[in-house]
C-alpha cells in the first residue's frame, strides 16, 4: 500500500470537498504531513487553479480526472496505476496530463518540483 498510488476513471472524490481539501485529505489517510507546497506544485501542473475552490462535486468529468491524478501524485508513490488518466481531457489536457505524468515517471513518481514545474513552462 505505502509503495503504490491508484487513480480509477470514477476518480472517487469527496464530493463536497474542493481540490485542496481532496489532496490534503489524500495525504492525511497516509500519514503524511500537508505539505501545501507538494500540493500547490501538482494543482498548478495539472491546470487546477481555476477550479481548485470549486466542491468536487460541480467539476467537469476531465476537471475530476485531473483532480484524482493529483490525488495519485501528492501521496508520492513511487509506482502510479492509472485507469485511461486522459479518457475524459481535451486534447490540450491531455497533453499536459501525459507530460506531468512523463515528468513524474522521470522523477521515479517522487514528483520533483523541478520536473513538474518544467513541464508547466514548456505549456504556459
Amino acid at each position: 500500500r505505502g509503495l503504490v498510488g491508484v487513480s480509477t476513471q470514477s476518480g472517487a472524490l469527496a464530493e463536497a470537498l474542493d481540490t485542496w481539501e481532496n489532496l490534503a485529505l489524500a495525504r492525511a489517510a497516509r500519514g503524511l504531513d500537508p505539505d501545501a507546497a507538494v500540493v500547490a506544485m501538482v494543482v498548478k501542473a495539472l491546470d487546477l487553479e481555476p477550479v481548485s475552490r470549486r466542491p468536487a462535486r460541480v467539476l467537469s468529468g476531465g476537471e475530476r480526472q485531473r483532480v484524482a491524478i493529483a490525488r495519485s501524485l501528492v501521496v508520492q508513490r513511487p509506482l502510479l496505476v492509472l485507469d485511461e488518466p486522459t479518457s475524459q481531457q481535451d486534447e490540450a489536457h491531455a497533453e499536459l496530463v501525459s507530460a506531468v505524468l512523463v515528468a513524474a515517471a522521470r522523477a521515479a513518481a517522487g514528483v520533483s518540483p523541478n520536473d513538474l514545474l518544467s513541464v508547466v513552462a514548456q505549456e504556459g
